[in-house]
């Protein structure tokens, strides 16, 4: 969505991750699919490429999944555990793959020197690593981080969302484990803006969309970066 009298255009679309088809035009699904979109913003006259992706929605590394290791350890024999840490694995090795398809879609797509952003549901947080490769050498920066270096920026929250319902019994072992894991509050959706965008034009970012009145918009929250931005700063940019 851009505002009026700015245009975006739909430039690409690329199957991540999961089992199916993904074009400019359609997607089938044989599986989850995870896709990422290229559009391309023209504001004031000068363009921004847009990308935004949806990672494969599993568990991921941190203490809160480690502490429910040891606490279903006296509910599990040691065969299940070691099922559902199977399963765990190949959740974290899939989006791993995803954010390096990503990465390539990137590379693929963006022309140099372009300013750029990618957002969406990463479904795994920065303290879990999976973020490293798209993150590293600093060409893309984390706009919430950058801004609010001390804030926990949840956008799962499951404690005071009223959309998140968790499932009640489980009898796979890593949906058991899963269910858990989803039970508490991470920050998983991010915006990413790449080194073209000088940092100190990354005026603010904050979390919205969370509940009022009991309500909420979605099962995530939202997360909402301002950027300075105008002909100028972007000529200024290329030149450096």
């Amino acid at each position: 969505m851009v505002k009026n009298p700015w245009t975006i255009e739909a430039l690409g679309k690329k199957r991540l991750g999961g089992q199916g088809i993904a074009t400019n035009w359609f997607c089938l699904h044989f599986g989850e699919i995870t896709p990422s979109l290229l559009g391309r913003a023209i504001i004031y006259d000068k363009p921004l490429s847009i990308y935004n992706a949806h990672l494969h929605e599993g568990s991921f590394k941190g203490t809160e999944l480690e502490a429910m290791f040891k606490r279903l350890a006296q509910e599990m024999t040691t065969e299940k555990l070691e099922e559902a840490r199977k399963a765990i694995e190949k959740d974290i090795e899939r989006r791993k793959l995803e954010i390096a398809n990503l990465i390539k879609f990137v590379e693929e797509t963006l022309p140099p020197d372009m300013p750029a952003i990618i957002l969406g549901d990463f479904n795994t947080t920065f303290e879990s690593g999976e973020l490293k490769p798209l993150l590293a050498g600093g060409k893309w920066i984390d706009s919430f981080r950058s801004k609010n270096p001390h804030e926990q920026g949840v956008t799962w929250d499951p404690q005071h969302n009223p959309n998140y319902r968790p499932a009640e019994k489980v009898k796979d072992p890593h949906g058991t484990l899963h269910a858990y894991h989803g039970s508490h509050p991470y920050r998983i959706d991010f915006i990413l803006v790449n080194d073209r965008i000088p940092h100190d034009h990354i005026l603010k970012s904050r979390v919205v969309f969370t509940p009022m009145d009991g309500l909420s918009s979605s099962d995530h929250y939202g997360v909402l970066t301002t950027l300075k931005w105008s002909p100028r700063d972007y000529t200024l940019n290329q030149r450096r």
